[in-house]
């Protein structure tokens, strides 16, 4: 095939694929199906965000109850009555509220690129998949590493806010462990399941968040007491949990700071309204893709997560 045929079928999008001439309305905006598939699909692509509630909405600014998550909610009001503030506590205790803040992504597809793949059928696929990685990659380490929205100075951590500054933010102050004054990682797991309520905390569904290396520096630590029981823990370097809750690791995360809690209780909503664009540039002989994507973070109920990380004091 003409290398300038695969440049119209990349540019036009004749084939299949998510984005066609259909799926796109004035101004770039995909339409909402189409926008929810690139969720879908972003989300898929990162072992993390597949394990957390990403939800797609419509509207810049977003408030949901999580009725999955609240618990005593249930109350008794006699027929004709209504009930009262203190019987809805709970209940509006699970509303939670995002502002998603528009981000940016541009990629560049050269004509090389264009004719190196010119007899390959997927190469589409390829390039969404790839687009779907790139978006992944970075809501997932924004997701850990994200200190603030105001995009002061450029700085990339202060797109928006994520999850574990969102945490030291939001959760009860009992529930912010400082790690500075622990010695050992079981002191810290130990102090963040003592300050877990028990009504969140179901040992199978709440894993213990780490890093690669705080999670080797754990099992380090528990195979130094000689026990027998593990002596697999020696081969694989692998435990499978801790007091019951599993321990679960993320090369995006912080080390030297760590979650307890259900990880659908991470919340990640997604703008449906997606632009995306792209210009054909025969001077510099590529075509430029920019897709507008808005997204923010937090937590469903602040009070059904502990977080510990060394506060300096």
């Amino acid at each position: 095939m003409d290398p300038k045929h695969v440049l119209y079928k990349i540019v036009d999008g004749i084939e299949k694929g998510l984005i066609t001439p259909e799926s796109l309305s004035l101004g770039g905006a995909l339409e909402t199906e189409i926008a929810r598939q690139l969720i879908w699909k972003v989300r898929d692509a990162s072992t993390f965000l597949s394990k957390v509630t990403v939800k797609p909405v419509g509207k810049i600014k977003a408030s949901f109850k999580l009725m999955d998550i609240a618990s005593e909610i249930l109350v008794r009001v006699t027929q004709g009555g209504t009930p009262t503030d203190e019987q809805l506590v709970e209940l509006n205790r699970s509303d939670v509220n995002y502002t998603n803040l528009a981000t940016q992504l541009f990629y560049t597809l050269t004509f090389d690129d264009l004719r190196d793949n010119k007899s390959n059928p997927t190469f589409e696929t390829e390039i969404e998949t790839n687009i779907a990685k790139a978006f992944a990659n970075d809501l997932t380490r924004l997701g850990f590493r994200g200190v603030g929205d105001d995009y002061a100075g450029n700085a990339w951590g202060r797109l928006n806010k994520g999850w574990l500054q969102v945490a030291k933010e939001s959760v009860p102050l009992g529930q912010r462990i400082n790690t500075a004054g622990y010695t050992t990682l079981c002191e810290i797991f130990d102090a963040m399941l003592d300050a877990l309520p028990d009504k969140w905390n179901v040992e199978e569904e709440t894993p213990i968040l780490v890093s690669p290396s705080d999670y080797r520096a754990w099992v380090k630590e528990m195979i130094a007491d000689g026990s027998d029981v593990l002596a697999l823990a020696r081969v694989t370097g692998k435990l499978p949990a801790y007091m019951g809750h599993p321990v679960v690791s993320d090369t995006q995360m912080v080390t030297g700071e760590h979650t307890l809690g259900n990880l659908k209780n991470f919340w990640m909503t997604v703008l449906t309204v997606i632009e995306r664009y792209r210009e054909v540039s025969g001077r510099k002989r590529c075509i430029d893709y920019t897709y507008d994507y808005s997204f923010d973070f937090g937590l469903g109920i602040p009070e059904a997560t502990v977080i510990a990380w060394d506060q300096g004091y």
